[in-house]
């Protein structure tokens, strides 16, 4: 089983959070792990700072916030989760970043709603530990799991976690690849499809069954696994059509830069993903794209 120890669990409050909360616990309960709730009060405005009650408000929201978490708490203890509450103050992606750190998580899950939820991509593109965010609607029981690959070692960094949540689930698992192709080429196969459509069908199919060839080489395990190829111009797009084609409940995916340079960028058809597609969504981080920070 992959390690996951610890989980940090932004709460700001909302109705996205509290829907999230049922998806947390899952998957604390999976990975045997512990949560940290963690409430960033934001910057203060600087309207406030001049005011001699500003310490007084302050100090109101931490407690009221504090109760909160601590209800939180309460309700994991309550079904055996080992649970713990922490505040802090300042720019709401920084401060996630560096409790994940300090406080040494394995995980980060977040929500896509809210002032939380606008800091997603923030946070994805700087984090160390991979980081689960939860869809907006209420969340469903994780019965299919989508893992797009690029056939790079990097975008393969995350298949154990595909292949661990899929057996202890009991879920489909779609190892799915994006054969990519620019979009005048497209125009210009559309062009033969007239002339000679068996061309176009022959090349099409031959490409699929090859690629599916090496998708079955390189991911394979001990559960069922479904190959699926597709050829489009943009890979996050036609990713987040297969999860409506399937039904996908979580997609599984690695960031890396697409250029194959070591530089600490969120590949873009990862983060194109985690905008696009309608599903829970688990990004990793491979060591070598850490930021050491």
């Amino acid at each position: 089983m992959m390690k996951v120890e610890k989980i940090l669990f932004p709460v700001e409050f909302t109705g996205a959070s509290e829907k999230a909360l049922a998806r947390v616990e899952r998957i604390a309960g999976i990975f045997g792990a512990e949560v940290i709730f963690l409430h960033v009060i934001s910057e203060t405005p600087v309207f406030l700072l001049a005011s001699p009650n500003t310490e007084k408000y302050i100090e109101f929201i931490r407690q009221k916030a504090m109760e909160k978490l601590n209800d939180y708490v309460s309700r994991f203890e309550s079904k055996g989760i080992k649970a713990r509450a922490e505040i802090t103050d300042g720019k709401i992606y920084l401060k996630i970043l560096e409790s994940a750190r300090d406080l040494k998580v394995d995980l980060i899950i977040m929500t896509r709603k809210g002032e939380y939820g606008s800091t997603v991509l923030k946070v994805v593109r700087k984090s160390d530990v991979p980081v689960y965010i939860v869809k907006e609607d209420e969340p469903s029981p994780i019965r299919s799991i989508l893992f797009p690959t690029d056939l790079s070692g990097p975008s393969g960094f995350g298949w154990r976690y595909a292949v661990e949540i899929a057996k202890y689930l009991d879920a489909r698992l779609i190892v799915l690849h994006v054969h990519e192709i620019p979009i005048h080429w497209s125009e210009l196969e559309a062009e033969i499809q007239i002339y000679y459509p068996e061309f176009s069908e022959y090349t099409g199919q031959t490409v699929k069954e090859k690629l599916i060839e090496q998708l079955k080489a390189i991911y394979r395990d001990d559960v069922d696994i479904e190959y699926e190829v597709r050829i489009a111009p943009d890979a996050s797009i036609e990713i987040a059509q297969v999860v409506e084609d399937k039904d996908i409940d979580l997609v599984v995916m690695a960031t890396h830069g697409r250029s194959g340079l070591k530089r600490i960028l969120l590949g873009s058809v990862t983060e194109k993903t985690v905008r696009l597609a309608p599903s829970d969504i688990l990004v990793v981080r491979p060591p070598e794209f850490n930021t050491g920070g």
